[in-house]
């Protein structure tokens, strides 16, 4: 039995991938037209806008954080509260501050 070492082949090499000219922070993505992954640059278009209702959390008992009032800070304490949040002995760990934006 004989074995042959192969280079990894590059992403173009395949038949169904056009991606000549990648560049830093590039993605694939399936084009229907062409029936081709190609890839482009992320923009915020990219990123799906979902409905709060469809958005949730395997540790928060909400969909999302509601909004918060400007000048006021939420703070990890109380029942309830996400472990990730838990009260620790600096401050930065605890305290989420709404800037209202």
């Amino acid at each position: 039995m004989t074995a042959e070492l192969r280079p990894p082949p590059n992403l173009d090499d395949l038949a169904d991938v056009s991606v000549p000219l990648p560049g830093s922070q590039y993605f694939l993505y399936w084009d229907d037209a062409t029936s081709l992954w190609k890839c482009k640059a992320l923009a915020a278009t990219d990123i799906p806008s979902l409905d709060a209702a469809k958005i949730a959390s395997g540790r928060f008992g909400m969909p999302r954080m509601p909004d918060g009032t400007s000048g006021l800070v939420l703070t990890a304490q109380g029942t309830g509260v996400d472990p990730v949040y838990t009260a620790g002995e600096d401050s930065y760990a605890r305290i989420l501050a709404w800037l209202g934006v």
